[in-house]
């Protein structure tokens, strides 16, 4: 069964490294790219700080930006297939074997006036996925500060205070914003 707990935060390539150097000190965690892909080599780091774009939002719409599948790296995570209709096989990760995990989506800075949020959330309803959540938060928003249901780190609270947007899509009304 899916958690529905979750966070939603904005941060900036600024706040984002020393909050994962904090996080990835602690934890030894595998970050895998989510979607499917065209190896069963599904693309993963041991940190997030070495992903180039960290903090950068390619699309100004957070459910189009790239996700992660966290897990720790004693976790053995197994690939799954998905034949295609016209030829070839697309791969994912098939955690349904794994024992715990967490959704995470960076939050980034889209152009030079938009921030879209962030978010993330236990990948399961058991103990240890929200151990693993628990532990992920507690270090990762260490430095943030809570700005009405939002974690804000501090340059993207720097950013709101200069007149930044700071929203889940560029799209949407700016009476969605997050505003202090």
């Amino acid at each position: 069964m899916l958690k529905t707990d979750s966070d939603y935060f904005f941060a900036t390539r600024e706040d984002w490294f020393p909050a994962l150097s904090n996080l990835e000190q602690d934890l030894e965690l595998w970050f895998f790219e989510a979607g499917n892909h065209d190896s069963p080599d599904i693309p993963k780091l041991s940190s997030l700080s070495r992903w180039g774009s960290l903090g950068i939002s390619r699309y100004g719409n957070q459910v189009l930006e790239t996700a992660f599948t966290v897990a720790p790296q004693w976790v053995r995570i197994k690939t799954g297939e998905i034949a295609q209709r016209k030829h070839g096989v697309r791969y994912y990760l098939d955690l349904s074997d794994t024992p715990c995990a967490i959704s995470f989506r960076p939050s980034g800075c889209f152009e030079d006036y938009c921030l879209i949020a962030g978010s993330m959330a236990p990948g399961f309803d058991n103990e240890e996925s929200m151990q693993l959540y628990s532990q992920f938060r507690t270090r990762l928003f260490s430095e943030f500060t809570e700005v009405k249901s939002y974690k804000v780190g501090p340059a993207a609270l720097r950013l709101l205070k200069r007149g930044w947007r700071l929203t889940y899509s560029t799209s949407a009304s700016t009476e969605y914003d997050l505003k202090l």
